[in-house]
Formats: structure tokens, sequence, C-alpha cells
């Protein structure tokens, strides 16, 4: 039954010419329907009956309709497959009008749905070169069409996006349903097809290199040890360790802007990590900055008869077996005791002077400053002929006795200034630089 408004609009709709099947689409109604209230002249209401209404076939199945318009947003005709199959007799018309009726809000609009299912299709490789072709109407060349769909068969995710954007949007799909079904920005999409409208396929699906990457730079590498040479109260940060987050911020401050996940890669790149640990590559002193200031000047103005020490403690350590690589027979295998009973200790106190490379040092029965004058008068015996010698103090790890003394012979029979090569063994250039990271790693 419909309502006086509806027979109006069938009346002014027929009289202005339009056909009896058009009206029923329009007005979503049997045609038969519309057929009998056009040749009606006025409006009359169908006689109530004194019984009881009947009730709806729909009734006991509005609760499930509504759950799959919901959840599923499929057509009216898909519902009805469904309905059949949990018993339902009624028609389409009643099931229709109570899904047009109830309002009930989709997930995805039918335009989004369709659009959703023919990117979906091309993305499968669902859709032949041909039938694209057809789907486009024919605005683009079968060549692109080819080209594209062989990137969405086989290309890297980057070019498969580009291909179904450009193919989708081709097809008449708005920007924003395409963003959303390829999950990227929306200003990510307009640009791809801004490039394409510039410079074709070839400037879309060109391979773009980024050049060298800040990590591997030098000097962000050089700015970043830099800074965590120092102490962060050189920094003004009221801290007795670093942070990833002070040393990018820090680096704002300056031309060299990099981001958190740099800083990580250069340290992680170096050997390091951030952790727990005894020996850092942090000093703790806050007059950091002034005496690397005051050495590196010393440094640069050494003359011939000056020298300039660098001293060091190592120790106390246990003498025991270690591993490593003997020569064995076939068969044998050298073991290295877990727990083994010291033979001793010993404490390794030297200097090494910068312009010559030598090293001088002396077996300690204690850290001490006693020990660490002994080691001095040492020095000014042996070095009594210079103007002026300098000393810098500082613990840190040395090698043995060996080692020296074949390390002293090799220089005064091939003498030479520090730096450049020091038995092949150099971590970094052998050259005085407060960004290099001297000391291994794993120690």
């Amino acid at each position: 039954m419909i309502d006086v408004d509806t027979f109006y609009k069938i009346k002014q709709l027929y009289h202005d010419g339009h056909l009896r099947v058009r009206i029923a689409e329009q007005l979503h109604l049997d045609a038969e329907t519309v057929s009998k209230w056009i040749q009606r002249d006025t409006y009359s209401q169908r006689s109530q009956g004194t019984g009881r209404r009947r009730s709806s076939k729909l009734n006991a199945y509005k609760t499930s309709i509504i759950d799959i318009v919901e959840n599923q947003a499929l057509s009216s005709a898909k519902i009805l497959k469904i309905l059949r199959m949990q018993g339902y007799t009624g028609g389409m018309s009643i099931l229709t009008d109570f899904v047009r009726r109830a309002d009930i809000p989709l997930p995805i609009s039918r335009r989004e749905l369709l659009a959703c299912s023919w990117i979906h299709k091309a993305m499968q490789n669902a859709i032949s070169c041909e039938d694209m072709y057809v789907d486009l109407k024919g605005e683009f060349e079968p060549e692109l069409i080819a080209l594209l769909l062989r990137e969405i068969k086989s290309g890297p995710l980057r070019n498969r996006n580009k291909a179904v954007a450009l193919l989708a949007r081709k097809k008449g799909f708005s920007v924003e349903i395409v963003s959303r079904f390829l999950l990227v920005n929306i200003d990510t999409v307009v640009k791809w097809l801004q490039t394409f409208k510039e410079g074709g396929a070839g400037e879309l699906f060109a391979t773009r290199s980024s050049g060298v990457k800040k990590a591997d730079q030098k000097k962000y590498k050089d700015a970043v040890f830099s800074i965590l040479h120092a102490p962060p109260s050189s920094y003004g940060i009221n801290r007795t360790s670093w942070r990833i987050e002070d040393i990018t911020k820090i680096l704002r401050q300056t031309e060299l802007r990099i981001c958190k996940d740099i800083v990580s890669k250069i340290i992680r790149d170096a050997g390091f990590r951030f952790r727990k640990a005894k020996k850092v590559l942090t000093s703790n002193d806050p007059n950091y900055r002034s005496k690397l200031e005051a050495i590196t000047a010393i440094l640069s103005t050494l003359a011939p008869d000056e020298k300039f020490f660098m001293l060091d403690e190592f120790g106390p350590f246990s003498i025991k077996m270690h591993g490593g690589r003997s020569l064995m027979k076939d068969g044998e295998l050298k073991t290295v005791p877990q727990w083994q009973r010291s033979k001793g200790s010993l404490i390794l106190t030297a200097a090494l002077e910068l312009s010559t490379n030598h090293v001088t040092h002396l077996y300690s029965k204690k850290k001490d400053t006693d020990e660490m004058l002994k080691l001095l008068e040492i020095l000014l015996s042996k070095y009594s002929s210079e103007s002026c010698i300098y000393l810098s103090v500082k613990e840190a790890m040395s090698a043995i006795d060996l080692y020296f003394v074949e390390r002293n012979r090799h220089f005064r029979e091939n003498p030479r200034r520090a730096g450049r090569k020091i038995r092949g063994r150099e971590r970094v250039p052998a050259n005085f630089d407060e960004a290099n990271n001297c000391k291994d790693a794993q120690w």
C-alpha cells in the first residue's frame, strides 16, 4: 500500500511522459503497482478489516538482517539467499523496504565496496589486459596497461602500489578510496599521480638513489663521538651518562640535524652499545673540554726538544691459562680449565711518548701515587736532555712486556713520529682526534 504522496508522484511522472517501468524504478515500486495507481483517478486507502492484523514474514529475521548488513555489507539479493537457507519464505520487496527504512549504517559505502572489489581483482591478476583496456574506456594505451599489470604482478611493493593507484584513479575511483585501500597517505597517492602526469610511467617507476646515508658519512660520525666522549655536564645536561635523546638534541642545535635512529646506528656500527659497564666511552671529568683543548694546543705546537707522554695503568690481572689458537695434532683438543688457581698477578704502569712513539714501562706491586712517581723518575732520567716534558695521566689498558720490547726495538731501528701505523692493529687512523674511538668496543 502506497501513501498519498507517492500516489501524486506517480501521477505527475506519468503526466510528464515517463514510462511506467521507469517510474517503478525511480520510486522503487513494482511495475504492476504503478499501472494500477495510474488507472485510478483518486487516492483511496485499503479498507481495514476487523480481524487481527497478520504478522510479517520478516519479523523473525530482522535481527539477523541487521547483523548481516552491519558486519558484511551485503546487497539485498545476497541477504535474501542467506535468509532462504534459514527458512525465510517472504519476497524481495519486503526485504528491500526494511533495509531502506531501517537506515542501517554500512561499514563502507556501496561505491567504496565496488572500488575495493575492483582493485582487489586487479591486484590478484584477475583482470586481463584486454578487459582492463575496456574498463578504462581506452584512455590508456595497451602497452602502458601491460606495463602496469606487470608491475602489479611482479614488481616491488612500492611500484605495485603506484600501478594500482594509477589504474584505480583512471577507473574513476576517488583518491580517498585508493588511499584507504592501499593503507598509504593520501598525499603520497596525489604525488604519484602528479609524477605520472608530468613524466609518465618511466618517471613514476624510476629508481631513485638517496646517495650516501647520513649514518655512513664521516662528518656525522665525528660529530656524534665528539659529543659522546665529553661528559654531559659540559653541554649543560644534568646527567653522568649519555642518552640517545640527549645526543640528538645537541646535534639539532648545530647544522648537523639527524634523528635518534641515525645516532643509534652510528654508535652500533662502531661496535658500541648502551649497557651497564665499568669502562665507558664518556669521561666523567667536568673539565674534560678544557683539558682536551689544552692537549690539542700543546700537540699542535710540540717542538723537537719537547716530549708529550700519555701515562696508563693496567691491572691487577691474574696469571693463568687462556684460550687461543694452538698447533695441535689431528684428533687432539686443547682445553682450558674454567676454574684455575692464579699463578700470581701483575700491575703494569706505562708511558707512551707521542713524538717518538716509544713506550716506557714498569711493573708495580700496587696502584698508587708512589708507583706513578717511580715511572716519572724513570722518564725524567731517560729524557733529561729535553727542554720540556708534558705528562697526561689516565687509566686505560696496555700490553705486556714482550710487546713493548719488540715495539721499541722496531721504532729505534725505524724512527718515525707516532701516528699513521702502529703494527697495523689500530681501530682508527693513528692521529689525535677527539672523535676517535681508540678503545675496542669489546673492552
